[in-house]
């Protein structure tokens, strides 16, 4: 199916937008996941920790999707905001589409969302660093060598005063992972129409910049392989997976199928995308990848869903 719209005034859904709001912080997010009411057991979510080739479809079962999919829940990153800026819109741009957490503007309730390492460089002017053993003061405050560009959701982390309050965890593929924590700094890039931001971290691990740096090459080599694999058909096979944190908690896959994408601006190639592959509150600001597309830093994130009708969507972005 293909849909145009013919302005971006036209674009925004109204739809549940899925960000865990836990009331109770942290210690809540298992009792979320227990009391899930759009997804109850989870049973379409794979945990990354025991995903193999064997949970892919039967014929999709290509090692080198496999190798793609575990290489980007190598990337992906629970987004933990324990404040709403104050700044917040009423409504989306143009719209009368109530924009969320509107109503939250200046509270302090702990709120996740999931984001993906985009960038890791190397930082020549280093500043202080700002991860947890730092900031905490576990360890003497160090400088920062290396900075991560992270990207999620805009309607996850809206400005500047939410990401100086923002942190993300790392690697928190099972129950007893370590806390691999960064805490944010400014946005560097926020397009709140197509609901995307990305934001820098930094860190003095060397070891960990090494390995992030490590994943982002792999999972680069991957990427392109599965574009050229399954370009012909990606329009046929409509296979679209995410990795995300659902309620805030460990790390999982979901697999299924793409159902509609639909032109938003016809001068440009902004494409909106419906689908079935399984999300929850927390999931918002995880890229969808649609397998055979490709895109570049504006990439499809999840934004949320359509309950009733069993459908999720996508904030905008470009692919090709």
């Amino acid at each position: 199916m293909f849909t145009s719209f013919h302005s971006k005034t036209m674009w925004q859904f109204l739809g549940d937008y899925e960000t865990q709001v836990s009331e109770g912080g942290e210690a809540d997010l298992d009792g979320h996941y227990t009391r899930c009411a759009k997804n109850p057991g989870h049973k379409h979510f794979i945990p990354v920790d025991t995903f193999s080739l064997e949970d892919l479809p039967v014929s999709y079962r290509d090692p080198c999707l496999s190798d793609l999919i575990k290489a980007t829940a190598g990337l992906t990153v629970r987004v933990s905001v324990p404040m709403t800026s104050s700044d917040r819109p009423a409504f989306w741009p143009s719209s009368h589409v109530p924009y969320p957490f509107y109503s939250r503007r200046g509270s302090c309730v702990l709120r996740t969302g999931t984001g993906r390492v985009m960038e890791v460089n190397k930082i020549k002017a280093s500043s202080q660093c700002t991860c947890q053993k730092c900031v905490t003061k576990l360890q003497t405050p160090k400088k920062a060598q290396w900075e991560l560009l992270i990207m999620s959701a805009a309607h996850v982390v809206y400005d500047d005063t939410e990401s100086k309050h923002t942190s993300i965890r790392l690697f928190y593929d099972r129950k007893e992972s370590p806390d691999v924590i960064l805490h944010a700094d400014s946005i560097v890039n926020l397009n709140i129409e197509e609901d995307r931001c990305m934001f820098k971290c930094v860190t003095c691990d060397k070891k960990l910049g090494d390995k992030l740096k490590r994943n982002l090459k792999h999972w680069e080599s991957l990427w392109f392989s599965i574009d050229q694999k399954y370009r012909e058909s990606k329009d046929v096979h409509k296979l679209s997976f995410i990795v995300s944190h659902p309620h805030g908690c460990r790390k999982m896959v979901s697999i299924g199928q793409w159902v509609d994408k639909q032109h938003v601006d016809l001068s440009e190639d902004l494409l909106k995308f419906t689908y079935r592959t399984c999300t929850c509150p927390g999931s918002s600001g995880a890229q969808v990848y649609f397998v055979g597309y490709i895109g570049g830093f504006r990439e499809h994130v999840h934004s949320g869903s359509f309950s009733s009708e069993g459908l999720n969507f996508s904030g905008i972005g470009i692919v090709f």
